[in-house]
């Protein structure tokens, strides 16, 4: 039989980009890449297998190779938006902010009613403090049909100041799409980047104040799981783990480190509430209510899952008031009144509340309440 890469046909080259994708849509970007780069041995001017091999390259922080294959993607196809797009996204990761605004623009020029380029320019328009040109590009977006729930989030977070809103929650779509974005390289960039330690935080946590949740026979419920983290910072520490995340490139993440009992694509508080009562010693929530400003009903469904004296341990962002937050970033910060106001009513005592820094400069808590 003829190695499929020396065959120069179209049937072959199909063969192997299928191959490719299907590696690539399952995050497994070690099989994926050197799939891409038979497609391309063999067919150079492949435009969507150098596309995708650029977004592999940009996933796992190799910028260089990354910017390489979208230029070349341009050159071979000088209007195609997308890769107008992440080559701004890896301009603007690298800290050329100029650049990166100007790769937006052009992409947008090139396809006006393309999403994510009008996530990515109003988010670094916001970040600059340019919010009334981040609110015109929002504007833009729903003018074009842009999904009125997403771009109505982002211009609402789009204000001068941070400001209470009616607004109780991110878009799944939006959720989902960030994350799926950063899959490969999340755990790297998060913890070597920006410092983020809040899983093992969190573990740490109920190490030291509920001997109750925190032993070998526990049943762990852990809430947007996204790669795994709370997994890799649990260990063995636990009789099973089981993980919800809206991500499916992160779920992918976090099945091939092998700690998880069961996987489950779908929205927290959806799933909450469709699982059976008394099922968990302990559920875990690191750096997913950022984007769920309102808590009533996790609070209530978590109280349902829970074993008596089960433990509930979660980072918020934090903010003055009596409430939560939509922040300028899109995110959401809960005050301590409101959080220690939802677990007085719902059947927890508040076992621990210790102020961290949630990622590199963001000020946030870690709490650990336990179930009455």
């Amino acid at each position: 039989m003829s190695d499929p890469a020396s065959d120069p046909s179209s049937d072959t080259v199909d063969v192997l980009y299928r191959h490719a994708l299907a590696a690539y849509d399952q995050n497994d970007l070690a099989a994926a890449v050197p799939l891409f780069e038979q497609v391309l041995a063999v067919s150079p001017a492949h435009v969507e297998a150098r596309y995708k091999l650029g977004n592999a390259c940009k996933e796992q922080g190799h910028w260089d190779a990354a910017m390489a294959h979208y230029r070349e993607v341009l050159r071979l196809s000088p209007r195609h938006a997308e890769a107008m797009n992440n080559l701004g996204a890896v301009c603007q990761m690298r800290g050329s902010s100029g650049e990166a605004e100007d790769w937006y623009r052009q992409a947008l020029r090139a396809r006006p009613a393309l999403t994510q380029p009008h996530v990515n320019l109003g988010r670094l328009l916001q970040s600059a403090g340019r919010h009334a040109e981040a609110r015109d590009v929002y504007d833009a977006a729903l003018a074009q049909g842009g999904d009125a729930g997403l771009f109505g989030h982002l211009r609402d977070a789009a204000t001068t100041t941070p400001s209470d809103t009616a607004s109780a929650r991110a878009p799944e779509a939006y959720v989902r799409e960030t994350f799926d974005a950063f899959a490969g390289d999340f755990d790297r960039h998060l913890q070597d980047d920006l410092g983020y330690r809040v899983p093992a935080q969190l573990v740490e946590l109920l190490h030291r104040h509920s001997a109750d949740c925190a032993g070998a026979a526990m049943d762990v419920l852990d809430l947007g799981c996204g790669t795994g983290l709370v997994g890799d910072a649990l260990g063995s520490t636990a009789r099973s783990l089981v993980g919800v995340d809206l991500s499916g490139r992160m779920l992918e993440a976090a099945r091939r480190k092998g700690r998880y009992a069961a996987l489950h694509q779908a929205d927290i508080t959806a799933w909450l509430a469709a699982a059976g009562t008394g099922t968990a010693d302990c559920v875990i929530a690191a750096d997913v209510f950022i984007y769920l400003g309102e808590l009533e009903a996790i609070f209530r469904e978590v109280q349902r899952c829970l074993r008596p004296g089960g433990g509930f341990a979660f980072s918020v962002e934090s903010c003055e008031g009596d409430g939560y937050r939509l922040l300028s970033s899109g995110r959401y910060a809960q005050s301590p009144a409101y959080v220690e106001r939802l677990g007085a009513h719902g059947g927890f005592g508040l076992l621990a509340r210790e102020a961290v820094f949630i990622r590199q400069g963001v000020e946030g808590l870690l709490y650990l309440f336990q179930r009455r």
